[in-house]
């Protein structure tokens, strides 16, 4: 989905694609002509391309911090997919490297645009179902 979203935005290139493993990546390389495929072990190969500017953190979990303060520490402006990470302290750290480099970092949440969710919005504000303290969502 990012790679086909990226190919539509004027003067975004797709340069590198990192993912599990390298056939994946090059599956997915080789629709996206000009684009580098790389394996996660190998990130900090793909994090020393100039070319690469920002970097889509679109991995399992329990990745994401690591993956996303490499590529912060690497100069790398930063979004990572939910969630940002696992941890407050992960948090906490990305968002100090994301200042102390002067860098972007952005977290894609994706659900708050489900329409499910802006019509619940729609409800609480027009005051369908009183005064809202406290609201939790479970998947």
């Amino acid at each position: 989905m990012y790679a086909a979203t990226l190919a539509r935005i004027g003067g975004a290139d797709l340069v590198a694609i990192a993912s599990r493993t390298r056939a994946a990546a090059e599956k997915l390389a080789h629709a996206h002509p000009g684009a580098r495929a790389f394996a996660f072990d190998e990130l900090p190969e793909l994090l020393a391309d100039p070319r690469v500017e920002l970097v889509f953190v679109n991995s399992p979990n329990r990745l994401h911090a690591a993956q996303a303060l490499a590529a912060l520490e690497s100069g790398k402006h930063v979004v990572v997919e939910k969630p940002l990470c696992l941890t407050l302290d992960e948090a906490d750290a990305l968002c100090a490297a994301a200042a102390r480099r002067r860098l972007l970092l952005g977290y894609a949440e994706n659900l708050c645009f489900s329409p499910l969710y802006r019509r619940a919005r729609e409800l609480v504000r027009g005051g369908a179902v009183g005064r809202v303290l406290w609201a939790r969502q479970v998947e």
